[in-house]
């Protein structure tokens, strides 16, 4: 180590804080922070004579300037104290008080350097958030959990708003904007304008593969009778394990003979072709409806480009056109639906007028498009002893006045007993 006068090593304090005396010249061992304490008073602005500090019988504490901050302050009386308790001398407790000063002006000074990059980068970050938030696009699974939930609204037993569907699918997502796959999505109004945006057509294209469905059950050359359309309906929209035992009086039958008898009664509508036929010759069918093209998605599995959700980009101008027929279409079920629920007094199907109407629906579909699937019990009725006849033995009073009669009411009677809808009257 070098000579005394030309080093200010800083140094921790050993088990021996050494000797409790000093002065201004010597080396001695009991500084707890230079090793010459002459060397720091030497250095400019830390001469004795100007300084603010005052020789007295003991330690004094810095008289800093007026201005000084009260953590400052604190700070400087702690070291006041420090150098009691370790019973520094005069030159030692001042040399203390001069480095904390150095060091808390340096540490201010460095501050200051960084409030004026903290500004800087304060708006860095708020340009790139903005940026961020403008650039954000629905993600693949959010696409695919907007179809999944299109599809389950629009088969929705008791829906009659079908224009209707997007808002609903929007509704049904903010309510649970608290799920970790929207919670980003309903963050800021940009983005939630972006997932409106992506849902009009994925909706739309949904919309559209319900119309064409319909129309191919009834006006192709072979006709799908009511309760086969109504299981592949179910199975094709609904999620698995969703699907209910599909009767004749299945809420999902009903609502199938619903829309099928708009679309038998008003075969113009369901048959219009829309401007996209014009323009390749084809237009996608069936299953194909949810490919890319019939509502913007690319697919199921892609995620969404630019062009597909930015609300008014070119090529969905030209799809959304393409839609104009499949919206006036469902624009005229929205009102025949309401015609209905105001013809019938309301929307409860379980009142007499609705179960009238929809047994004189069903029988018209059996007649008109096809019959029904035979069930376990018309077979076993169908077959040659099947019924068993002398199982039921009519009651004393009984009338027996027709024997084909009686034969068809216990074959009914039967049949009613497999299926398990009623009971004997023995």
């Amino acid at each position: 180590m070098g000579s005394p006068e030309s080093t200010t090593m800083f140094h921790y304090p050993g088990p021996d804080f050494g000797a409790t005396g000093g002065g201004t010249g010597g080396t001695g061992s009991g500084n707890l922070f230079i090793e010459n304490p002459a060397a720091l008073s030497a250095l400019p602005g830390n001469n004795m004579s100007g300084s603010s500090m005052q020789r007295s019988g003991g330690p004094q504490r810095w008289q800093g300037p007026p201005a000084s901050a009260e953590g400052y302050m604190l700070v400087v009386s702690m070291a006041d104290t420090l150098a009691i308790e370790l019973e520094l001398s005069e030159d030692y407790s001042e040399e203390l008080q001069t480095f904390i000063k150095a060091t808390m002006f340096k540490t201010l000074q460095k501050l200051e350097a960084i409030e004026g990059k903290q500004e800087n980068t304060e708006r860095v970050v708020k340009k790139l958030d903005s940026e961020r938030v403008r650039e954000w696009r629905p993600s693949a699974e959010q696409i695919k959990d907007l179809r999944f939930e299109a599809k389950e609204l629009i088969l929705q037993t008791r829906r009659k708003n079908f224009c209707e569907l997007g808002k609903d699918v929007i509704d049904h997502f903010r309510s649970k904007k608290d799920d970790p796959v929207f919670s980003d999505a309903f963050s800021s109004p940009a983005r939630e304008a972006q997932l409106v945006s992506a849902a009009g057509p994925i909706c739309s294209g949904v919309r559209n593969n319900l119309r064409t469905t319909i129309r191919d059950s009834l006006y192709k050359k072979k006709k799908t009778d009511l309760i086969t359309f109504t299981k592949k309906l179910t199975e094709k929209y609904l999620r698995a394990g969703t699907t209910t035992l599909i009767t004749e009086s299945s809420p999902y039958v009903l609502k199938s003979a619903l829309l099928r008898r708009f679309a038998l009664d008003f075969p113009d509508k369901i048959k219009e072709k829309a401007a996209a036929d014009d323009s390749n010759g084809k237009r996608p069918r069936g299953d194909h409806s949810d490919s890319p093209g019939a509502d913007n998605s690319r697919g199921n599995s892609a995620a969404p480009s630019e062009n597909t959700v930015t609300a008014g980009s070119r090529k969905r101008q030209l799809e959304e056109t393409s839609t104009e027929t499949d919206d006036h279409f469902w624009l005229a079920v929205d009102k025949w639906l309401d015609g209905l629920s105001d013809k019938h007094g309301g929307w409860d199907w379980n009142t007499p007028r609705w179960r009238s109407y929809f047994q004189e629906i069903i029988t018209k579909e059996r007649e008109e498009v096809a019959a029904f699937p035979i069930s376990t019990a018309q077979k076993n009725s169908a077959v040659p002893n099947a019924t068993p006849a002398n199982a039921l033995t009519p009651t004393a009073g009984a009338s027996t006045s027709s024997s084909r009669g009686s034969r068809k009411a216990l074959t009914n009677l039967w049949a009613a007993m497999e299926t398990g809808f009623s009971s004997s009257p023995m």
